[in-house]
């Protein structure tokens, strides 16, 4: 198996999109920057994993928001093999699904994986925290779009747990109280 499609085939895998939702669960994802980290991190576990198997899988670096001066844009995430980006992430936390949003980000991967010879492949990992009506982007050779949707999978009160969501991705501090001192 190659790098390309270990890579691929682990975020398209269920596999995948538990951690994901797990790590919501647990509110450690807040912001996009949460999801980058975290989808960062479980690229590179798996990386481990595939340079077991596959010798030029150690050649892989995982980055968040490099600076890739070569573009206008910041990837959220690059795969590098030596020294050349190789597989870009593009990905996004939104309330629901948003078709401008996400065809916004499609056309963006498309256009920075045509300009680019030494991305083999793009990925789009939209993650909806509520049902809506599900955006279809075509898959071709070279882009993935990948929509995980946490309302129906995850497995405690979804109300609850998007009440405390809230708060924790919010979160404003209370003044202390003043104490009256007698005088």
């Amino acid at each position: 198996m190659t790098t390309s499609r270990a890579i691929r085939e682990f975020l398209s895998s269920a596999k995948f999109e538990r951690q994901l939702v797990r790590a919501y669960e647990r509110y450690e994802i807040l912001t996009e920057a949460d999801l980058q980290t975290i989808t960062a991190e479980a690229l590179r576990r798996t990386l481990r994993i595939i340079r077991r198997s596959v010798e030029s899988a150690s050649h892989h670096v995982v980055t968040c928001n490099p600076r890739f001066k070569a573009c206008d844009g910041i990837p959220d995430i690059l795969i590098w093999k030596n020294g050349k980006p190789r597989f870009w992430v593009e990905l996004k936390d939104r309330t629901k699904f948003h078709e401008n949003v996400a065809g916004d980000d499609w056309e963006k991967l498309k256009e920075y994986c045509r300009r680019y010879r030494t991305i083999q492949r793009g990925y789009l990992i939209y993650v909806a925290r509520r049902k809506s009506d599900l955006i279809h982007m075509k898959n071709d050779r070279r882009l993935t779009w990948i929509p995980i949707v946490l309302e129906p999978t995850l497995k405690i009160d979804f109300q609850k747990w998007e009440d405390e969501y809230t708060k924790r991705a919010h979160y404003v501090e209370q003044p202390k109280r003043q104490v009256a001192t007698a005088g």
